[in-house]
C-alpha cells in the first residue's frame, strides 16, 4: 500500500467529524473536507426526515426543537414515510 495514500486514507478518517469536539483532527485536505460536510449533511438529513416524521405522526406542521439542526423544521409536504427510515417501522 503506497505510503501517501495511507496517510490520506488515515486522514480522512480521522477528520470525518470535521471540526466537533469528536473529531480527532480537522479536515485538511479538499478529499476530507468533502467527506466531512457529506457525512454532516448525511446526519441532518437522517434527523430532519425522523423528526418530521415525528410530527406528522401528531399531526403538526412543526417538529419539536431539533438540537443537531439547531432549529425547530417545517413539514413542507414531502413523501417521506416511516416504513421508509431505519427503526421507523411497525
Amino acid at each position: 500500500f503506497p505510503p501517501d495514500l495511507l496517510l490520506e486514507v488515515r486522514h480522512l478518517i480521522l477528520s470525518h467529524h470535521g471540526d466537533s469536539p469528536d473529531a480527532v483532527r480537522g479536515p485538511q485536505t479538499r478529499e476530507a473536507l468533502i467527506l466531512s460536510r457529506a457525512d454532516d449533511l448525511d446526519a441532518q438529513m437522517n434527523a430532519f426526515t425522523r423528526e418530521i416524521l415525528k410530527a406528522r405522526m401528531s399531526g403538526r406542521k412543526w417538529s419539536d426543537y431539533v438540537n443537531l439542526i439547531g432549529r425547530y423544521l417545517y413539514d413542507s409536504g414531502g413523501t417521506d414515510e416511516p416504513e421508509d427510515l431505519p427503526g421507523m417501522e411497525d
